[in-house]
């Protein structure tokens, strides 16, 4: 857990909100299932400030601030849209890469002439064309050759 949250992060649907601030009277509210409420009280009692991150993470919740702060988000760039010209050894494993990673892409069509090739690379059907310049012309911000 790289941070104490409005609410429990792992059910959520949308992106979590992330406190960078608390005080310990909100982080005994919250904070129960990450961290022991009697640390809490006792860091409280001796006014000793801590931080809840996890191993490698950039961010963090400190515990003990004079106010409660949200995390501010960076502005989320959207996905780059991808065209990929030919579904072989290459073009069906660059496909299967991107695919797991749609916050950072969206492949917008696979252009091949093996229809069944593509299939077999995972590519779902809708997505396939034989119309290069089609997909070409289409929206997309990269083409993969």
């Amino acid at each position: 857990m790289d941070g104490i949250y409005a609410s429990d992060p792992a059910p959520a649907t949308t992106r979590p909100v992330r406190f960078a601030e608390l005080r310990y009277e909100t982080a005994s509210q919250l904070a129960g299932r990450v961290v022991q409420p009697k640390a809490i009280r006792f860091a409280a009692s001796q006014r000793v400030p801590f931080m809840v991150t996890s191993i490698g993470s950039a961010h963090q919740t400190i515990v003990g601030s004079k106010a409660d702060h949200l995390a501010v988000r960076p502005m989320q760039a959207a996905p780059l849209r991808v065209a990929l010209l030919g579904c072989g050894t290459v073009g069906g494993g660059v496909y299967q890469a991107l695919a797991p990673l749609p916050e950072l892409f969206t492949v917008t069509g696979v252009g091949t002439r093996n229809v069944e090739r593509a299939l077999a690379a995972g590519v779902p059907e809708l997505l396939i064309t034989e119309d290069l310049e089609e997909l070409i012309e289409g929206s997309c911000d990269v083409v993969w050759n």
